[in-house]
C-alpha cells in the first residue's frame, strides 16, 4: 500500500506545479511571475534531491545485505517509499541504480576520510597521517558498513560490476594509497613488506571488526558498531601496524 508521501511524489510534475502555483498564489497573491517560478523550480529542484537520496539509501542497504542479484528495484522503492516508477524515472534500471549508489560510496568516503591522502599532515608527518588515515578509516567503516559490504561481495564473484568499480575508483585510490605508503615505509612508520600485501594487510585490519559484526556478536558478545569498541579497534590496528616510534627513529 502507498504511503500519503509516496502517493504525492508520483503525482507528477504537472499536478506538483498546479500545487506550489496554487499555494504561492492564495499566500502572495498574483505576485511576480519570476519569484514564482524561481520559487517553483527551488521546491522541486529540493523535492528531487531528498527522493534520490532516499533511494539510494535503500539500495546500499539492500545491495549491501542481499548482493547485486537478490536486490530488485521494486523491494528497493518500497523501502525507500516511493513508487518503482520513481526509481525507472531516476535511474532508469538496476544496474543505472547500482553505479550511482558506488559513486555516492566513494564520493562520500573522499569527502569524510580519503581527502586525508592528499593532506600536507601526511607529507609532512608521515607517522601522524598514516595514523589518522587508519582511525578515519576504522570510524567509516563503523558508519557505513554496507560499503564494505558491497565491496567484499563484488570482490568475490568477479566480473563486469567488480571491474567497472576498479577501474573508476579502486585502482586510482589505490595508486594514491601506495605513495603515501612508500613515504611512510621509507620513513620508518610501516613495516617494510611488499607493497600490495602490506596496503591489504592495513584494509582488512580495518574493515574486519565491522565486516563481521555479527560474528562478533554471536562469539564475543561484543557490538563491534559502539562507539567505544570502534575507538579500541583503530588502536589496536594502530598498535599492529605501525612501528614504534623508537623503531622508526632508529
Amino acid at each position: 500500500m502507498e504511503t500519503a508521501a509516496t502517493m504525492w511524489i508520483t503525482l507528477g510534475e504537472d499536478v506538483l506545479d498546479e500545487k506550489l502555483n496554487s499555494d504561492e498564489m492564495a499566500s502572495a497573491g498574483a505576485g511576480n511571475g519570476t519569484s514564482k517560478r524561481a520559487y517553483r523550480g527551488g521546491m522541486r529542484l529540493e523535492q528531487k534531491q531528498q527522493t534520490q537520496a532516499r533511494v539510494l539509501e535503500a539500495a546500499l542497504r539492500f545491495f549491501g545485505d542481499f548482493g547485486y542479484e537478490a536486490a530488485s528495484l521494486r523491494l528497493i522503492a518500497e523501502q525507500a517509499g516511493v513508487s518503482h516508477g520513481v526509481v525507472r524515472l531516476h535511474y532508469g534500471s538496476k544496474d543505472e541504480l547500482w553505479k550511482e549508489a558506488v559513486r555516492f560510496l566513494f564520493a562520500r568516503q573522499f569527502e569524510e576520510m580519503l581527502v586525508q591522502l592528499d593532506s600536507p599532515v601526511m607529507a609532512k608527518d608521515p607517522r601522524d597521517g598514516v595514523e589518522q588515515l587508519i582511525r578515519s578509516y576504522v570510524a567509516y567503516c563503523a558508519r557505513h558498513p554496507e560499503h564494505i559490504r558491497i565491496m567484499v561481495r563484488e570482490a568475490i564473484g568477479g566480473g563486469e560490476r567488480l571491474e567497472w568499480m576498479a577501474r573508476e575508483f579502486i585502482a586510482p585510490l589505490h595508486a594514491r594509497a601506495e605513495i603515501r605508503f612508500r613515504e611512510a615505509v621509507k620513513a620508518g612508520v610501516l613495516p617494510d613488506l611488499p607493497l600490495v600485501s602490506l596496503l591489504y594487510i592495513v584494509v582488512g585490519a580495518v574493515q574486519s571488526m565491522s565486516l563481521l559484526a555479527s560474528e562478533v556478536q554471536a562469539i564475543h558478545g561484543v557490538d563491534a558498531m559502539h562507539p567505544a569498541v570502534v575507538a579500541k579497534h583503530a588502536d589496536a590496528v594502530v598498535a599492529a601496524i605501525l612501528r614504534p616510534a623508537a623503531e622508526s627513529a632508529m
